[in-house]
C-alpha cells in the first residue's frame, strides 16, 4: 500500500475512531452536562426564574362545590342528594418571596405567596351563586368536645347556645362566603373559649373569627421551606429539605410516614426514565404523593411522558401495610376504608377527609352513602405530563376533593339525627399548560439533539468512505504495480 492510500485508511480509522467516541460519549456527554447545569436554582438562570416567580404560564383552579338540595330531610337522617355546581375558576398567580441562603448545603429558604382572581369567562356561575352547605364549626365542636369528663350537659348546654346564637348544622352561602369571605364563628369561639380549661384547644382557623375553606389562599403562607438546588446533584433538584426548619413532619405515627419527600409539584430532575418514580410533598394532604409511570404522550409535538398519581395513598392500611403509621384515629376501623384520608390531625381535629372527586375508587358503600355523584375515570384523576430530557413540566392536574366525616351525636339535638357518612363538600382541579410560546425552548433541544444525532452519523460516514477509498485505491495501485512487473 503507497504512501496515499496510507494516509487515507490510517486518517480515516483515525477519523472514525473520533467520531464513535465524540459522537456516543462526548458530545452526549456535553449536551447532558449543559441539561444538568440547567437543572439548578442559581439566581439568573431561566430554572430560577421559572421556580421563584411569577410563572409565565398561567395556573387554574377550578372549584367544583356540592350543594346540599335536601337538608331538612339530611337533619333527620336522610340520604343527602347533592348537586354539582361550577367550576369556579380562579387564576393562581404565584410567587416565593424571603428568598435566602438556607440552612443546609445547597438549598434555599422561602416563602410561598399567592393571589387568587375570579376568572368569569373560565367559569360556570357567579360567586354570588347561593348553596347549602354544611356547618363544618357546629361539628367540630362535637368533635372536640366528646371527650370532656362531664361531656353529657355540657355538650347539650353547647348546642342551646349555638342555636340561640342562630347557628344550625346547615348554612345557606353565597360561593364567596362559603369559599373565601368565611362565615362568622364568634359563637363558637365563645364556646371553645369557655372549654380552654378543660384541655380544648381552639383550632388555629377559628381564630380571627372567621371561618371558610380558602379564607387563607390569599395571603403569604405562614410555613418556610428549604428547597435543594440542585447544585451537587441534579437528582436532588427541586426537592423540599426542610418545612420550618424541621426535616420531618409533625403528625404522623413513624419516621416512613412523617418524612418529607419530593418537590413541590413544579420541579422534577431531568433525564426521566418509565421507570422514574416522582415524589411531590402536597401540605393539602400533609403528606408525599407519588406518581407513577402511565404512558408515552405527545404533547404539541414534544415527546414525553405522563405519571399518575399513585393511588395506594388512599387505600386502608389492611389493604396498604406502609400506610399504617398514616392512621391516628381513636378507631382503628376509620383507618380501614379505602378511597378516603383523613386529615383531621394536621387541620386542628376539623373532621376533614380528603379523596379523589366523587369518591373514585373508594368503597361502595362510601359512595353509596350520597346520592349526586358519578366517579369518571378520565375526569378525576390526577395526572403530570413531563418532558423526557429536562423533566419540565408540559401539562398537569391536579385533582382533590375535600370531604366532612358527619358523626351524629346523641347529646346534641341539633345533629342528634343527622346520618353516618363521609360528604363531599368541593373538589378542586389545578391546571397548568404550556402554551405554544413557552414551546421554543423544547425545539432547540430537539433541534441540538437531531443536529448532533445527524453530525455523528456524517462523521462516521465520512471516516468510513476514506478508509473504504484508501483500500481501494492501494489495491488499484497493487494491482497496476503487479502489472507492470509481468511486462
Amino acid at each position: 500500500m503507497n504512501k496515499f492510500s496510507l494516509v487515507f485508511v490510517c486518517g480515516g480509522a483515525i477519523a472514525l475512531a473520533l467520531s464513535l467516541v465524540m459522537g456516543w460519549l462526548g458530545v452526549t456527554h456535553i449536551v447532558r452536562g449543559q441539561i444538568k447545569k440547567s437543572a439548578r436554582l442559581v439566581k439568573g438562570r431561566d430554572s430560577y426564574n421559572r421556580w421563584k416567580g411569577p410563572p409565565n404560564v398561567p395556573i387554574y383552579i377550578k372549584i367544583f362545590i356540592f350543594n346540599i338540595t335536601n337538608p331538612e330531610q339530611v337533619k333527620t337522617g336522610g340520604k343527602p342528594i347533592l348537586e354539582e355546581i361550577g367550576p369556579y375558576t380562579y387564576m393562581d398567580r404565584r410567587t416565593k418571596i424571603e428568598i435566602e441562603k438556607g440552612e443546609r448545603n445547597h438549598t434555599l429558604e422561602y416563602r410561598n405567596k399567592r393571589m387568587l382572581s375570579f376568572n368569569q369567562e373560565m367559569s360556570v356561575g357567579v360567586e354570588s351563586d347561593m348553596l347549602n352547605v354544611i356547618n363544618v364549626p357546629f361539628l367540630t365542636v362535637s368533635k372536640l368536645t366528646v371527650g370532656l369528663e362531664d361531656a353529657d350537659s355540657v355538650q347539650t348546654i353547647m348546642d342551646g347556645k349555638l342555636v340561640e346564637a342562630g347557628e344550625g348544622i346547615f348554612k345557606f352561602l353565597s360561593v364567596r362566603e362559603f369559599l373565601f369571605d368565611g362565615v362568622c364563628v364568634e359563637s363558637f369561639l365563645e364556646i371553645f373559649q369557655v372549654q380552654e380549661s378543660n384541655d380544648t384547644k381552639i383550632p388555629e382557623c377559628f381564630l380571627d373569627g372567621k371561618y371558610g375553606f380558602l379564607e387563607g389562599s390569599n395571603k403569604t403562607d405562614d410555613f418556610y421551606y428549604e428547597v435543594n438546588t440542585g447544585e451537587f446533584n441534579y437528582k436532588d433538584f427541586g426537592k423540599i429539605e426542610a418545612r420550618n426548619n424541621e426535616t420531618h413532619l409533625p403528625w404522623w405515627k413513624h419516621e416512613s410516614c412523617n418524612s418529607l419527600n419530593g418537590t413541590d409539584g413544579t420541579l422534577f430532575s431531568p433525564f426521566l426514565t418509565r421507570e422514574t418514580r416522582l415524589k411531590s410533598y402536597l401540605p393539602e394532604i400533609c403528606r408525599t404523593l407519588n406518581y407513577v409511570y402511565e404512558k408515552d404522550i405527545n404533547f404539541k409535538g414534544v415527546a414525553g411522558y405522563q405519571f399518575m398519581m399513585d393511588t395506594k395513598i388512599f387505600q386502608g392500611s389492611h389493604h396498604t401495610p406502609e400506610n399504617w403509621c398514616y392512621c391516628v384515629d381513636a378507631d382503628p376501623k376509620a383507618c380501614e376504608r379505602n378511597g378516603v384520608i383523613s386529615i383531621a390531625h394536621c387541620n386542628d381535629g376539623l373532621p376533614l377527609s380528603i379523596s379523589l372527586p366523587h369518591f373514585l375508587g373508594a368503597d361502595e358503600q362510601i359512595r353509596e352513602a350520597v346520592d349526586g355523584i358519578q366517579p369518571i375515570q378520565e375526569n378525576h384523576t390526577t395526572f403530570i405530563d413531563l418532558e423526557i430530557t429536562t423533566g419540565r413540566v408540559l401539562k398537569s392536574a391536579k385533582r382533590l376533593q375535600l370531604n366532612v366525616d358527619v358523626q351524629p351525636n346523641p347529646r346534641m339535638p341539633t345533629i342528634a339525627k343527622l346520618p353516618i357518612l363521609t360528604l363531599p363538600i368541593l373538589w378542586m382541579e389545578e391546571y397548568i399548560e404550556l402554551r405554544e410560546e413557552n414551546l421554543k425552548y423544547f425545539e432547540n433541544i430537539k433541534f441540538i439533539g437531531e443536529f448532533v444525532d445527524n453530525t455523528k452519523w456524517l462523521f462516521v460516514a465520512g471516516s468510513f468512505a476514506c478508509v473504504v477509498i484508501g483500500i481501494v485505491v492501494g489495491m488499484i495501485r497493487r494491482d497496476k504495480n503487479d502489472i507492470q512487473l509481468i511486462k
